[in-house]
């Protein structure tokens, strides 16, 4: 949380549990909504660097 997340910046993959290469691009931060202080987590509303109507295959993950 205390690392300074701003739009303009990019959204990468990480290789956490090796399940993707580390450095693929997902797209770029657009708006960085506020969040309580305290907080454990940001929310960041993301244009992702794809058109996603041509994509044949997408994973989601859900929150634990």
């Amino acid at each position: 949380i205390r690392d300074r997340v701003k739009p303009g910046d990019k959204v990468v993959t990480g290789a956490l549990q090796g399940l993707y290469p580390a450095g693929i691009t997902v797209g770029t931060v657009e708006q960085v909504l506020p969040y309580s202080p305290g907080a454990l987590k940001k929310v960041l509303l993301v244009r992702p660097a794809v058109q996603l109507s041509l994509l044949e295959e997408v994973q989601v993950l859900k929150p634990l």
